[in-house]
């Protein structure tokens, strides 16, 4: 599912770990997550149990706005932005 993510973020997940890593900014927010600000998108997520929590993986995402819209419609929802 990578694939989906690195579309946006121009590079692979995995990548953005080893920077981090290499950075030895663990703690740190990694710039290149900087692509996902400001977007509007959908997660399909497949929750299980994890070892000691609950693990997500995303099985699909989308950014497309009438995608996005005909959900937020369709159950009412309303998206704010907190700043």
């Amino acid at each position: 599912m990578d694939g989906g993510i690195a579309a946006h973020l121009k590079c692979l997940i995995y990548n953005v770990i080893i920077i981090i890593v290499q950075r030895n900014e663990a703690a740190a927010y990694p710039a290149e997550l900087d692509a996902l600000v400001d977007k509007r998108m959908l997660f399909k997520v497949e929750v299980g149990d994890g070892n000691l929590h609950r693990s997500y993986t995303v099985k699909k995402l989308t950014d497309d706005d009438d995608t996005v819209n005909r959900l937020l419609t369709l159950h009412g929802l309303d998206v704010c932005l907190l700043l």
